[in-house]
């Protein structure tokens, strides 16, 4: 037997569960280990979504390079070296398919905005930074295997991987199961309208062919699958007589057609 997760405070419980099921999935049992898929968390709430300024695509490459736990001595929280930034510019800059100087560019962005997303930290002397991919309220962020982020942030628009995030929260339901107690999630497929997506990534529905090709994009790239559906509905014209027009639906649900491509 199974409920939908409907209150605040099971989401938070939901949460930290996920962190820590995440964190022990992507960490080799033993140093030698390597985990050729693993999930990694990234933010999915407003504040970042939205924001022309923040680069999710810099983002996505820093945490694909990015650390647990370690000296950091909290193991729910990712951070990375200023010296491993430098060090491996030109590594993430190719993940990136971007300049280095690009790069370097959206890097002091993240420093600088106001979502604190790259936080600068003091780990024995040495600086680094927190990747900080939650905020306080809700539900707030994504979990996205290494393989799909590292081909969004290397062959896809900025606008394709904000629009993967969203769409890794809205077509999924959770479910919690009453007697373990345990969380899953189910794929689901959605109704989502081209305005709401513009809306959600900071464009104008006027430029809504951005998310058109973003979508084909995804679709394209086993990403996404989407099922078109035509409704009639009526509308009154300049005279008062009803008029029916055929309307498109859109029904979006994710796909894992990525990893065999």
């Amino acid at each position: 037997m199974n409920k939908y997760i409907d209150d605040e405070k099971e989401l938070k419980r939901y949460r930290k569960q996920l962190i820590k099921k995440i964190v022990e999935e992507s960490k080799p049992k033993r140093k030698k280990d390597k985990k050729e898929v693993y999930k990694l968390p990234m933010p999915s709430h407003d504040t970042v979504i939205s924001d022309k300024s923040i680069n999710i695509k810099t983002y996505g490459a820093i945490m694909l390079n990015s650390n647990w736990g370690g000296k950091l001595y909290n193991s729910n929280d990712r951070y990375i070296y200023d010296s491993k930034i430098n060090d491996e510019i030109e590594k993430i800059s190719i993940d990136c398919n971007i300049s280095k100087r690009t790069l370097k560019r959206h890097i002091a962005k993240l420093r600088k905005c106001d979502v604190n997303i790259l936080e600068p930290i003091n780990i024995n002397g040495e600086l680094a930074y927190k990747l900080n991919y939650t905020c306080d309220e809700g539900m707030n962020f994504v979990t996205i295997d290494n393989i799909a982020l590292r081909k969004l942030c290397n062959a896809y628009s900025e606008y394709a991987l904000r629009l993967y995030i969203i769409f890794n929260y809205m077509c999924v339901e959770v479910l919690r199961d009453i007697n373990s107690k345990e969380y899953y999630v189910n794929k689901i497929e959605k109704h989502i309208t081209q305005e709401w997506l513009c809306k959600k990534i900071g464009i104008k529905y006027s430029h809504r062919i951005v998310v058109t090709d973003c979508v084909e994009a995804l679709i394209n790239g086993g990403f996404i699958n989407l099922r078109k559906e035509y409704k009639l509905n009526p509308t009154e014209n300049e005279n008062g007589e009803l008029v029916l027009h055929k309307v498109p639906y859109f029904y979006y649900s994710l796909s894992d057609d990525y990893l065999k491509i």
